[in-house]
């Protein structure tokens, strides 16, 4: 059973950074801490405030928490910071999923 869930689990985050690495917003994103559990970090640059990229994503139906939402100092970091996680969305739904974040993202 665990050896099942694990091997899931890789599947979805392997399709997730895949899916970000090559989206058409790849060279705004860093991706970071994505072997440390079911969440990780990706890092926008270049693509405006953390809050109002949440927002748009919202409005697409993309739900996503930015880091300022779990420290309580100001972060000093360039750019947003939002905390994606994967283990409740299948394969196809991650894929979506990332489409839209792209397009969220991309939107001025």
């Amino acid at each position: 059973q665990l050896n099942r869930a694990r091997n899931l689990y890789r599947r979805r985050k392997d399709c997730i950074v895949s899916a970000l690495r090559t989206s058409p917003a790849a060279s705004h994103l860093e991706i970071q801490g994505e072997n440390a559990g079911l969440h990780f970090l990706l890092r926008v640059h270049g693509l405006g405030e953390e809050h109002a990229l949440l927002r748009r994503a919202e409005a697409l139906g993309v739900r996503a928490h930015g880091l300022a939402e779990y420290v309580s100092q100001p972060l000093r970091a360039e750019g947003a910071a939002l905390v994606l996680g994967y283990a409740g969305l299948s394969e196809e739904e991650i894929q979506a999923a990332v489409s839209l974040l792209s397009r969220a993202l991309l939107t001025p």
